[in-house]
């Protein structure tokens, strides 16, 4: 079971930690793309049908690569950190497709429980996602 929570959301950057019962990978992401919005978009369109989605999002000095398998009804996540020096894969995880979207859409509730919508969009430096959770939240219930 993957398991995800997003952190410390403020002044353009995201601690957002990937987990299974086997092994945890913390990234801390900037402003500079909006990770949070593509997480929801790509694993709606996986719903949706798509096999693999890609995601980069940066940090300094560096990007992370979130690859996005659906297998059937499964979805593999993998997370490679990239430098000058080389690529490092930090993570791999799996779990029911269906099954990570209701935890995305549980961690995203909290963060909205925990934050104003008005002070997400002034900390993370882009709007709420209303539209796209709502995109995966009817993927999630096809």
């Amino acid at each position: 079971m993957i398991f995800l929570r997003f952190e410390d959301i403020k002044s353009g950057w995201c601690r957002i930690t990937f987990g299974t019962d086997e092994i945890e990978a913390e990234l801390s992401v900037s402003y500079l793309t909006d990770f949070i919005s593509d997480l929801i978009n790509r694993t709606a369109i996986l719903l949706e049908g798509s096999d693999y989605e890609v995601i980069k999002c940066y940090y300094e000095p560096g990007q992370y690569i979130l690859s996005l398998n659906r297998m059937m009804d499964q979805i593999s996540i993998s997370i490679a950190e990239t430098q000058s020096s080389g690529s490092l894969n930090i993570y791999n995880g799996t779990d029911q497709l269906k099954k990570f979207g209701r935890v995305l859409l549980k961690e995203l509730e909290r963060v909205k429980n925990e934050k104003s919508i008005t002070q997400y969009n002034e900390e993370w430096k882009y709007k709420f996602p209303e539209d796209t959770i709502e995109r995966l939240r009817k993927a999630v219930k096809a």
